[in-house]
């Protein structure tokens, strides 16, 4: 038995390293939506874009987001199922490489 100096013990560092790294990921993300999302409709009215077409383009992310992320998280768990299900058969199939005779 190896002696207690060199058993490996996970670092109490990880967790706070992992932190950091996350909150370094939100403030990025939520600091350039917050930055160009006040100004961008006014931008495009400069530009010369309708009303309209603005409240549509400032809309599609949302709706694009709320609509498309539920089927692809559908498909994704569908996917994982059908995975499951094909080893399963693979493991009980009399042809499976687990046999020992």
């Amino acid at each position: 038995m190896p002696p207690e100096s060199q058993i490996p013990i996970p670092s109490q560092a990880a967790p706070e390293r992992f932190a950091v790294r996350l909150a370094l990921f939100y403030a990025a993300v939520f600091g350039l939506s917050g930055t160009y999302l006040p100004f961008f409709p006014v931008w495009l009215k400069a530009v010369g874009i309708d009303a309209s077409w603005i409240g549509i383009i400032t809309a599609v992310p949302a709706v694009t987001r709320f609509t498309v992320l539920p089927l692809v998280t559908g498909l994704a768990e569908s996917r994982q199922r059908w995975s499951r299900r094909r080893s399963l058969r693979r493991l009980s199939s009399p042809r499976s490489n687990w046999r020992t005779a």
